[in-house]
């Protein structure tokens, strides 16, 4: 009770909560597995857990979605902002479109893209060393996370612009002689790219070059979900494309049927062309 009160007179998230919850019902089986308690002492103490899931505190979730969100207008002002510079530009396009969690996109190889069949396929992440700063290639978030994410043919132009950029200010030549040539894109020394540091770099730049106070390389995806959901396209097609988990049992079907790619093509196609315009009309 006392962690989902939070810090400073802020709830705490309910991911957070549940996490306490999770590692708390752990601790309590290794007790049991040792001996420790009983079987009755541990059904009793994980049965009385007063911890809730989640926090009802309908104006900090609101507060807290719309820090998160980005609209339209300010996805425009955004890649205004991030012309010049034509990697970030690219990188913060290609998120915009396919709503793929930043990690998942700095983990993508070559034959992830599977042009012919309108999809790049989410396999894999970046993961945090000991230190927290440097990263390597590890799982994704969770098994509802390793999917297909539909992409348009606009989309896979976008990631060729960004092999030839690559390759033409040396990066890709690095990354060949450090094993990391099969990387969709990496860093200007050819290394895996450092999420944390990309994202502090693009948003000072930003900060620099036009009026966006406000982003993180979060934001796009849930952009793509707001935007999509406003398009009409269908909830559960895009919670599946997003990489969420569908806990119904009416929906354990659906993780089979990877129609969602073909159905949400349209829809994706429709918001590029949405930002295009946004673009033009500046």
């Amino acid at each position: 009770n006392t962690i989902s009160k939070g810090k400073e007179g802020q709830p705490a998230a309910p991911k957070t909560v549940r996490n306490y919850i999770i590692t708390f019902k752990r601790v309590m089986k290794y007790c049991r597995k040792k001996k420790w308690i009983s079987a009755d002492d541990y059904e009793l103490i994980v049965s009385d857990i007063k911890i809730p899931t989640y926090v009802t505190d309908n104006e900090h979730e609101q507060k807290v979605k719309e820090q998160k969100s980005l609209t339209c207008i300010e996805a425009r002002e955004v890649l205004e902002a991030l012309k010049p510079n034509r990697r970030y530009y690219l990188v913060a396009r290609i998120l915009l479109l396919t709503g793929m969690r930043p990690q998942e996109f700095f983990a993508l190889e070559k034959k992830d893209l599977v042009q012919d069949e309108g999809y790049i396929n989410i396999r894999q992440a970046l993961v945090k060393q000991e230190n927290g700063r440097i990263f390597d290639i590890g799982t994704t978030k969770n098994k509802g996370s390793r999917r297909k994410v539909p992409a348009t043919p606009a989309i896979f132009h976008y990631f060729d612009e960004l092999e030839k950029l690559l390759q033409k200010d040396g990066s890709r030549k690095k990354s060949i002689s450090k094993g990391n040539d099969e990387f969709i894109i990496v860093d200007r020394n050819g290394n895996i790219v450092d999420e944390h540091a990309f994202g502090v770099n693009m948003v000072r730049y930003l900060q620099r070059n036009g009026d966006c106070k406000r982003f993180t390389l979060g934001m796009p995806r849930h952009f793509y979900q707001d935007q999509l959901d406003i398009l009409g396209a269908n909830v559960n097609d895009v919670e599946k494309a997003v990489g969420h988990v569908i806990d119904t049992v009416a929906e354990k079907h659906y993780k089979v049927n990877e129609e969602y790619v073909r159905r949400l093509a349209p829809y994706i196609e429709q918001l590029g062309t949405m930002l295009e315009n946004a673009e033009k009309a500046v």
